[in-house]
């Protein structure tokens, strides 16, 4: 009977895995010295790095006003920002320069589904300046000039048909103590009463409606205002030090492998002189 050759002899994949499990266990010194290299730079990096605290708050813009038209006018104040121009942030913002120092960046965004909020973005040193400069930016934005004219035609016409309402009214409720007057002396009305009662309630109705209007006309305005954080959101600890570990890990491998091909060159060199 002939002997069962045994085939089962590992694959050049093993072989390959486990020389690359000793070389790495041979250097495992070089690597865990890189990891801390890199593991000491993060550490450094977010000691030293200026934290960053960011909020938000959505601001309704007026019916005359694009979104489009409004994130102009934020891109327009970040990139002074980005200039450092506190000059003209200054007279933009009526706000002092040591103020305007703590401010990193402001940016817009549209809100999905909505066409008359847009979102603005504060990335800040200082946290405490948030609402002053939230505040600031929207009467920034209210001091265009198309605001200002559009609002003073729409209060004056909204003034105007206020007093003719009410004009309307007193006519109204002189005509009606005329007749109750006629009617108290027994004169034949060959008008109904009650018709001027339903005429005044109607108009009082739309004179409601208008005087509320005129009271909450505005441009731009704060719906849902700003936070003011009480941690930073950069730099963020916890990614900095996973990707410094993996990256410094990986490297790590790469260098004990490089080191081990260059052992082997050697080998090979000294062989093919010897």
């Amino acid at each position: 009977m002939k002997r069962k050759e045994n085939t089962s002899l590992p694959s050049e994949e093993e072989i390959d895995l486990y020389e690359l499990f000793v070389e790495i266990r041979k250097r495992i010194k070089l690597i865990i010295a890189v990891v801390f290299l890199f593991l000491l730079t993060a550490v450094i990096y977010i000691y030293k790095a200026q934290p960053v605290y960011e909020s938000s708050s959505l601001v309704k813009i007026p019916p005359f006003v694009s979104t489009a038209e409004a994130q102009k006018s934020i891109d327009r104040l970040n990139n002074l920002f980005k200039n450092k121009d506190y000059v003209k942030l200054e007279n933009l913002l009526n706000l002092k320069e040591e103020t305007l120092k703590e401010v990193i960046s402001i940016s817009a965004r549209n809100i999905r589904g909505s066409k008359d909020t847009v979102e603005i973005v504060f990335e800040v040193k200082n946290p405490q300046v948030i609402k002053i400069l939230e505040k600031s930016i929207v009467n920034y934005l209210n001091s265009n000039k198309l605001v200002i004219e559009f609002l003073r035609a729409k209060e004056e016409k909204l003034k105007t048909e206020i007093e003719d309402i009410e004009r309307r009214i007193r006519s109204l409720e002189e005509i009606k103590k005329f007749i109750s007057k006629a009617l108290k002396n027994e004169k034949h009305i060959y008008f109904n009463p009650a018709e001027i009662d339903r005429i005044i309630q109607s108009l009082s109705s739309k004179l409601f409606s208008l005087k509320m209007e005129l009271k909450t006309l505005r441009g731009f305005e704060v719906s849902v205002e700003a936070d003011v954080p009480e941690n930073p959101s950069k730099p963020k600890k916890a990614i900095i030090l996973t990707v410094a570990g993996l990256s410094g890990f990986f490297l790590g491998v790469f260098l004990a492998l490089f080191m081990k091909w260059l052992e082997e060159a050697r080998k090979r060199r000294d062989i093919q002189s010897g």
